[in-house]
């Protein structure tokens, strides 16, 4: 009988915490992980090691997610990238296409520091649209 060998999956994470949670969680999956604290020190591993997905922060000292992106493709280029980010990337908001209206919204929103209106479906303005003249 074959032996199935296990996906194996590269975290990198700089804050430990995140990254042993995540690594934990892999494992229970039943993913093969090793975890590196940031991108530097992770594409040192990718380089020695084989695994079939990256999974990245994306602001980290040394080297960023943009930086292991980069990587990535050029050490092993058929290793798909996941990158988390606790903020919005760099100052630049994410949003993977479709997206629905409602998405959107808070999206916009969020960029824009304001809080979503309850009344007109959410519309910016409505609020105060009734009270202009």
């Amino acid at each position: 009988m074959p032996v199935m060998l296990r996906p194996r999956v590269l975290v990198i994470e700089d804050e430990p915490a995140l990254r042993d949670v995540s690594c934990e969680f892999l494992q229970m999956l039943g993913y093969e992980v090793e975890g590196a604290r940031n991108g530097a020190d992770g594409l040192a591993l990718l380089a020695r090691q084989s695994f079939d997905l990256v999974m990245t922060d994306l602001r980290m000292p040394v080297l960023d997610g943009w930086g292991v992106v980069e990587g990535v493709r050029r050490i092993a280029p058929g290793v798909p990238v996941i990158m988390l980010s606790g903020t919005n990337a760099c100052g630049v908001s994410l949003v993977l296409k479709p997206v629905g209206l409602a998405e959107l919204e808070v999206v916009v929103r969020d960029a824009l520091a304001l809080p979503l209106s309850a009344d007109a479906g959410g519309r910016p303005g409505a609020a105060t649209a009734s009270t202009e003249g």
